[in-house]
């Protein structure tokens, strides 16, 4: 009886264990992305960049990684990274 409780505390361990091997995109569950609106020309919008909306893959930049809608890691080149801030934005890829 002991034995197997050991066992079974041992088995949980392991299993914790192998999680902290797994890639972030394997845990990852549906990121919560910002719904487009109509501008109603209250806000200030100097300063801001933005461009066209085209047919494209939505993304989520964490500050250091790249994700779809849906939480699926994205592996781009770091040329493509080079230069994104260290904090999170989302936009069309």
């Amino acid at each position: 009886m002991i034995k197997n409780k050991v066992n079974i505390i041992w088995g949980i361990i392991c299993l914790l264990g192998l999680l902290c091997f797994l890639p972030p995109s394997a845990l990852a569950t549906t990121t919560e992305v910002m719904l487009p609106k109509v501008y109603k020309g209250n806000i200030d919008v100097s300063g801001w960049l933005l461009s066209e909306k085209l047919d494209g893959v939505r993304g989520y930049w964490t500050g250091t990684a790249l994700l779809s809608k849906h939480g699926i890691a994205f592996h781009p080149p770091k040329a493509f990274t080079h230069g994104l801030p260290p904090f999170a934005i989302e936009g069309e890829i």
